[in-house]
């Protein structure tokens, strides 16, 4: 594997335990979703899938592909969060624990 490439994969090593998947499965993910929308950054598309994993049990209407849709239509989570019906304050509680654990998800893939 070239270096690059396994660079890149170990950024999404963390977040996709976390998430119960694969690097490359997270890795695809991203490349499609860029696909869409060229303007997504990793940390955007980090956080709409962990935001996702977090509520979805509670909230099946909030799905990662219903967070990228959000952020491809120029809305930041918190909007699309609570577009898709959490209250203002929900979706930004919800923004900040999905940063934090993807964070704490990266330092532990290290």
């Amino acid at each position: 594997m070239d270096p690059d490439r396994a660079k890149n994969l170990s950024r999404f090593r963390g977040v996709a335990q976390k998430l119960g998947t694969t690097p490359e499965a997270l890795e695809a993910a991203y490349v499609a979703a860029r696909k869409d929308n060229p303007n997504l950054t990793h940390g955007q598309f980090i956080a709409a899938n962990v935001v996702a994993h977090n509520l979805s049990a509670k909230n099946p209407n909030i799905t990662a592909q219903a967070i990228l849709d959000g952020l491809k239509s120029g809305k930041s989570i918190g909007q699309t969060l609570h577009g898709l019906g959490l209250s203002a304050k929900d979706a930004r509680d919800a923004e900040q624990a999905a940063t934090h654990e993807a964070d704490e998800a990266e330092k532990t893939a290290g």
